[in-house]
């Protein structure tokens, strides 16, 4: 009879001289196997720094770690190492290791083609990449835009480009929430008119309504180097003095920013919680 640790406690099953089955070592490899393929399905391409934080958060060499069993896999012909925009490494599926990671349970499609790696949007996708990792481990559910272009998102890139007009950057729904928070990464110049673009999608788009995608509202991921947030509550002082008391409510409540620290080769140092703006 199997007996439920949670339920009866160690305690009480030692008491009953119920042996607790052990994890093999052949056991632990596949279940590290699997996380570490389904982490490159869901972002398309990793660093293993990103790939520690994901999995070994608190451990002492967890980069290292992390860079062992990458490649690993990429001696397995699971995974491919390309070179990034920043001059380091960062590994993504072959399509081997795409058809494995579907067998278990994940939309994949292999990245020997992605054009964010050694692209001008690296640092973009990369900086999107830590931060959904990191809101995941608090319990949110996060979406980048690979996980919306291969389909692993509650809704489609058509979907989402017909109801805010442009793809977010990523989908973010906290613990509990009944929407998303809609995502936009901003660690490079970027005109004031296309700041407004996006804050305007809070203050247009219905929070519930029948058809409608839920959201939350609009949550800017800026590099804190830059004056975005700065920008951003220029908008919205403009958009204030346009609509009145009820636009400042609605910015209050549907616009959020949080800002990231990174250093040298788009290394996260870290962030701030995500805050309503000071208007």
């Amino acid at each position: 009879m199997r007996i439920s640790l949670s339920e009866v406690g160690l305690a009480t099953v030692l008491s009953r001289g119920t042996r607790v089955k052990k994890v093999s070592t052949f056991e632990r490899g596949e279940q590290l196997r699997r996380q570490l393929l389904i982490v490159l399905a869901k972002h398309g391409h990793v660093r293993p720094v990103d790939v520690a934080a994901a999995l070994w958060p608190h451990a002492r060499f967890a980069e290292q770690l992390a860079g062992r069993q990458l490649k690993r896999l990429e001696l397995t012909g699971l995974l491919i190492a390309r070179s990034n925009a920043v001059g380091a490494t960062s590994y993504v599926l072959t399509r081997r290791g795409a058809a494995l990671a579907e067998a278990f349970g994940a939309r994949a499609r292999h990245g020997l083609d992605l054009t964010s790696v050694a692209g001008a949007t690296f640092i973009h996708r990369a900086i999107g990449t830590r931060f959904g990792i990191e809101m995941e481990k608090q319990g949110c559910s996060f979406f980048g835009e690979h996980a919306i272009l291969t389909g692993q998102a509650p809704y489609t890139a058509e979907q989402l480009i017909s109801a805010f007009g442009k793809l977010p950057d990523f989908l973010l729904r906290p613990r509990g929430a009944d929407g998303y928070w809609f995502g936009e990464v901003e660690v490079a110049a970027k005109a004031v008119a296309e700041l407004e673009r996006c804050v305007r999608v809070a203050i247009t788009h219905p929070v519930a309504k029948a058809n409608a995608l839920p959201m939350l509202g609009v949550l800017f991921l800026c590099d804190d180097r830059l004056n975005h947030e700065k920008k951003i509550r220029n908008v919205a002082s403009r958009l204030i003095l346009e609509g009145g008391a009820r636009v400042k409510t609605l910015l209050a409540s549907r616009v959020r920013v949080a800002l990231v620290t990174q250093g040298p080769r788009a290394k996260w140092i870290g962030m701030t919680s995500p805050t309503s703006l000071e208007i």
